[in-house]
């Protein structure tokens, strides 16, 4: 079945899935990165959320605010997760200099995995979509990793290993 499953998915998840591992293995190098940049990818995260969350829950009403509350929870803990080792800004402020790190592979790799597992799940089981029981956990699930992902940009924008960076125009 799991060869069915793989053979009946869509082209375009696979090129997906070798941008997003080219992008983790980017990451494990050390790397100067322009502010912006450090928002692209919890930026696309939630966005991926809401639209997988609309897609597969729409005629579900309590998927956004579970989401929403997910996604402030999220945000909270990811805003205390500790800045990586090495952090430092430039002389300019503009970009900060991140050590390689695995964990950004890791994290593309289990959120896809989690994100290709309840699509496969639900296009097996079409009745779970209008099951609170699959959708509220999974709504909440969406929104913990959106704001996990969203609040440690916001703890590499606010702070770093030599002191606090200031966002233009704050």
């Amino acid at each position: 079945m799991l060869l069915e499953i793989v053979r009946h998915t869509p082209s375009w998840v696979w090129v997906l899935l070798a941008a997003l591992v080219a992008f983790g293995l980017s990451q494990m190098r050390a790397r100067r990165v322009a502010r912006a940049q450090i928002l692209m990818l919890p930026g696309a995260m939630l966005a991926l959320g809401v639209s997988g969350l609309w897609s597969t829950f729409s005629a579900m009403p309590p998927s956004l605010p579970t989401w929403l509350a997910a996604l402030a929870l999220g945000t909270l803990a990811g805003l205390r997760l500790p800045v990586p080792a090495g952090t430092r800004v430039d002389a300019g402020g503009t970009h900060l200099h991140l050590p390689g790190s695995l964990w950004p592979l890791a994290t593309i790799l289990v959120i896809f995995a989690f994100r290709y597992a309840v699509n496969v799940e639900l296009a097996l089981h079409a009745a779970w979509r209008l099951q609170p029981g699959v959708m509220l956990p999974v709504a909440a699930l969406y929104g913990v990793i959106g704001g996990l992902l969203l609040g440690r940009a916001g703890a590499l924008l606010r702070t770093t290993g030599t002191g606090r960076l200031t966002i233009a125009g704050t």
